[in-house]
Parts: structure tokens; C-alpha cells; sequence
């Protein structure tokens, strides 16, 4: 345990985690008859099963790199390492920090970052995991066109589907870098990077919107909330 999950809520020890938000823009044209959101890819890697020994019961399914730190890891090591074996895709990078999910329930606390990958893969070092023969780099429309990985009921699964708290997560780091990127935690330094890419963003949002995909997850959002976007629904299991 790192010395953050030493902290002891009731009797539960608190686990600390990170997840990663990384975007490609590499296939971003002009041609106005081909829509932003087909070409703007975010890194999702496929998850095959919880790690071994994990007290988890996380459904197979696509999410955001996401771990739980390391004995003495700092938070940073930690999204390097997580998004870096699970897809692949080495992190060049470390943007900054956009926001902290609190489960007090786990308890668990969840370090959402933006980072910037590497454009060359160097293998999938968790292939237990993660299903390594799946491309992780998917359209934004793809990936809020994805079925639940599991329903909120916590029954029928479907490995071919998201993390709906995933698609939470990063719903609400687009909003907010896209129209309040001062409720972000590195918010500056968030906006600078999202700057060269915003009004392509904004476009792929405003496509995704109008084709119906959006409107569950609006209907959630709230940018004055400081520590939850919903609440943020555990379909994927106790921790992250």
C-alpha cells in the first residue's frame, strides 16, 4: 500500500487510483462531407478480466487506463505505467490533472489526468488483462455509440460495450475542457494543450449531440459539482 491508501475510513483502508484521458488528432481533415467525431480517437483499451488477485468484479468491457497505484508509487509513476500497460501506447506526456472522483462507499479516491501518448506501440504489457489483439484507439462517436458493458442493474453484461462510468468520466472531462476548463484542477495548462484542437472538439461534441448520443450524459452533467459527476455509476466492480 502507498502511504495515501494508508489513510483508514472507518474500517476500510482508502485505495487511491488513476485513470487516463488520451486523444489522437492525427486523422483530423477539412473535408467538411466527413464529421470530427469519426476522426478524433481516444485511447480505450479492451478489457479481458480483473488483475489477478483482485478483489474486483469488473465486467470485460472498453474503459479509460485505469489501476490503482503501487506500493510508494506516486500518482504520476502510476498513469504512466497504467496507460502505458494496458494499451500499449507509451505516455510522452503527463498534461495535467482534470479532476478527483470520491467513492467514500469503496473507499476510493480516482485521479482523472490528460496525457499525451506516443504514436508508436511498444506491446500490451498486461495481456492477461487486456485483450491486446483489439485496436485501443476508437472514434469518439464510436465510443458513445458503444452499449453498456453492463447494466445498472448490475446483471446482463455485454464484453462488447463500455464502462458507462468511463464514458462519464470522459464526457465530463470534454465539457469542462472544452467550456470550463477553470473547474479543472491543472485547468490552464489543460486548455493550452485542448487550445489547437478546440474548435474540432467542439464540432465532433456538437455532431454527437445532434445524432442523440449525448443526451443521457447532459442530462447528468454539472459542472459546479466539486467531487461527483452524477453520482458516477460502479458499473465495473468496487474499485476505479
Amino acid at each position: 500500500m502507498s502511504d495515501q491508501e494508508e489513510e483508514v475510513t472507518g474500517l476500510k483502508k482508502l485505495v487511491t487510483s488513476v485513470s487516463a484521458v488520451s486523444l489522437n488528432f492525427d486523422f483530423v481533415s477539412s473535408d467538411p462531407n466527413i464529421s470530427r467525431a469519426d476522426e478524433i480517437r481516444v485511447l480505450l483499451p479492451k478489457n479481458k478480466k480483473p488483475p489477478k488477485g483482485s478483489k474486483e468484479h469488473k465486467p470485460p468491457g472498453y474503459g479509460l487506463p485505469t489501476g490503482q497505484t503501487e506500493d510508494k508509487e506516486s500518482i504520476e509513476s502510476a498513469i504512466s505505467r497504467e496507460a502505458r500497460d494496458e494499451t500499449g501506447y507509451p505516455v510522452l506526456k503527463l498534461i495535467g490533472k482534470a479532476f478527483m472522483i470520491y467513492k467514500h462507499w469503496v473507499p476510493n479516491e480516482i485521479h482523472i489526468f490528460l496525457v499525451e501518448s506516443s504514436d508508436c506501440s511498444v506491446g500490451v504489457r498486461e495481456k492477461e488483462e487486456i485483450d491486446w489483439t483489439v485496436e485501443p484507439w476508437h472514434p469518439l462517436r464510436e465510443v458513445f455509440s458503444m452499449p453498456a458493458a453492463q447494466d445498472k442493474s448490475g446483471g446482463s453484461r455485454n464484453p462488447d460495450g463500455i464502462y458507462y462510468s468511463h464514458r462519464q468520466r470522459l464526457f465530463r472531462f470534454l465539457e469542462t475542457a472544452l467550456r470550463h476548463p477553470h473547474d479543472l484542477i491543472d485547468g490552464d495548462k489543460i486548455a493550452k494543450w485542448i487550445e489547437p484542437h478546440r474548435k474540432d472538439l467542439l464540432s465532433a461534441m456538437q455532431d454527437l449531440q445532434d445524432a442523440g448520443l449525448l443526451n443521457e450524459l447532459q442530462e447528468q452533467y454539472n459542472h459546479y459539482e466539486v467531487e461527483e459527476f452524477g453520482p458516477e455509476v460502479d458499473d465495473e466492480g468496487l474499485v476505479a
